[in-house]
């Protein structure tokens, strides 16, 4: 992809983040092709990389510019590129640069996960689309082919990109990818990170600087295909495979510095992360709590049994697709008059207040910023245990069937922030109902409540959000398997940990958090 304005919702669904030119120099300062080189740039957009490839290779060949770049267009470099304009674009600014476009070239109008070549290339070089919709028409198709090597690969456009051209390169080929620099820790990314590490030796150079068009931060990856070794570069910095293995998520971040931690077991051996609910509608079943304890209720609910329609569903379901073999089977429910229930949600005449407690109601874990404690501010709706909320979103769009760490409700435990630069761990007392905006841990059988408290503390401290941001999710977000990944402190003697215990009790009481970073960092020190 190159540097150009195009409209953004094109730009989100093409995933398209532009290369700058003098980046793509950069990167390919060093290397220098053989005149009998093959390159491939798998998503081209307008040409910085196909640009700067052609002006390495002009210097390999004889003769005026015209017969050099035919020779190269038809010879060395292949290119691809799903948007039209963008094609085009590069097709004119080579004839610009060149004063010249040869009739017969190798770059193709396409979508390269849908193209195939019958040879494998030297080099695959280029910016593969981050966070672009995989086409629905091939959506199934495209995962049944990429989506698993031994491990779940996610379905995600720079993965697949990086999958297919791995297997488009010779033995001893190079692929040579601007990326997101999400793949290198989070989970999701398992599988993409233990494919490149099977399939050859991998480097990854953090980019200070890309463009003014995003703030991702971005990565060079280099993987020489074959060429295995028992470490990967980053930055300059061996990660061992050993060390690698030391953590549960396969990163490939993990210093020398941090080895020591993921030594010892993890938090996993004591408590379940896990998510929460994605309601869709707040406003329809939140309430908050007013001083005086109580509640404003806007709504009446009623159920009733819904007609089942092939256009309903469709509205509802992923991507608003069926399949021929659910479609015909709606058909029928459609022609048989079929009903599904569903809640009806009107407004009341005159909103109810509604004094707290109420077996109708329960309290609602929703993100804070809090520590240690957070006052309840939120209420659901849960009559019958949470009957219409669950039909609400029973019937809804396909993304809100699930309902995370469903058996967990009302479990005591851990609560945090999902979104955060630190983890922002607070008492979660028995009762809630938990939110997808901040997961929750909850001991596991047999465990004493006071490793509740330690665990607590633990998350609190400096060390633990370093080796979580930097080892196992360096991304924004902290899920709730992330949290199991972090080591258990075995270092701190028992002396600490009940010094620590008490610490977090007393301070839940009595909703103090003045110095109680420095005290736990003291307490947990290796």
């Amino acid at each position: 992809m190159a540097e150009t304005k195009i409209n953004r919702s094109k730009k989100k669904q093409f995933g398209q983040f532009m290369t700058p030119l003098k980046i793509c120099e950069n990167i390919l300062y060093d290397y220098v092709f053989d005149i009998n080189d093959k390159i491939l740039e798998p998503s081209f957009g307008c040409g910085n990389f196909i640009i700067t490839i052609i002006d390495k290779f002009m210097m390999l060949y004889q003769g005026t510019i015209q017969e050099k770049l035919t020779k190269i267009l038809n010879r060395n470099i292949f290119g691809v590129e799903l948007d039209k304009e963008m094609f085009n674009i590069t097709l004119k600014l080579i004839e610009k640069k060149y004063g010249f476009l040869p009739e017969n070239h190798n770059l193709i109008e396409y979508d390269y996960l849908m193209y195939e070549y019958d040879f494998d290339f030297d080099y695959i070089i280029g910016n593969p689309p981050f966070g672009g919709t995989i086409n629905p028409e091939f959506d199934v198709k495209l995962e049944k082919k990429y989506g698993k090597r031994g491990i779940k690969i996610k379905k995600e456009t720079y993965s697949f990109f990086i999958i297919k051209s791995i297997e488009n390169l010779k033995r001893n080929g190079k692929l040579i990818f601007i990326s997101s620099d999400t793949f290198v820790t989070i989970k999701t990314m398992k599988g993409l990170r233990m494919f490149l590490y099977d399939n050859g030796f991998n480097q990854v150079e953090s980019l200070k600087y890309f463009s003014d068009e995003t703030k991702y931060p971005m990565v060079i990856l280099t993987h020489h295909k074959f060429n295995n070794k028992k470490y990967i570069m980053y930055d300059n910095i061996k990660m061992y495979y050993d060390d690698i293995m030391l953590t549960d998520n396969f990163s490939w971040y993990i210093p020398q510095k941090y080895v020591k931690y993921f030594k010892c077991i993890k938090l996993s051996k004591y408590i379940t992360g896990v998510g929460g609910m994605t309601i869709g509608k707040n406003e329809l079943f939140l309430r908050e709590i007013k001083s005086d304890n109580t509640i404003i209720e806007p709504y009446n609910f009623t159920f009733f049994q819904d007609k089942i329609t092939v256009e309903k569903e469709i509205h509802k379901s992923r991507l608003n697709r069926i399949g021929d073999k659910k479609r015909k089977k709606i058909e029928k429910q459609e022609l048989n008059g079929d009903t599904i229930r569903n809640v009806n949600i009107e407004l009341k005449e005159k909103p109810e207040v509604i004094q707290l407690p109420n077996m109708d109601y329960c309290l609602y874990n929703k993100s804070s910023k809090d520590i240690l404690y957070s006052k309840p501010i939120t209420v659901i709706y849960w009559k019958d245990n949470g009957d219409a909320c669950k039909t609400f979103k029973k019937n809804n769009k396909w993304y809100l069937h699930g309902i995370g760490g469903q058996s967990y409700f009302k479990r005591e435990g851990i609560a945090w922030q999902l979104i955060s630069s630190s983890i922002k761990a607070r008492y979660l007392p028995s009762g809630y109902i938990s939110d997808s905006g901040s997961p929750i841990a909850v001991l596991k059988e047999n465990n004493n409540k006071d490793l509740l408290y330690f665990i607590l503390g633990w998350l609190l401290t400096d060390k633990a959000t370093e080796l979580l941001k930097n080892v196992i999710n360096h991304t924004k977000n902290i899920q709730s398997k992330d949290i199991e990944k972090l080591p258990y402190p075995i270092w701190v003697n028992e002396e600490n940990k009940n010094k620590a215990i008490e610490f977090i009790k007393i301070n839940i009481k009595n909703r103090d958090i003045s110095n109680i970073y420095k005290k736990l960092n003291e307490l947990y020190k290796f």
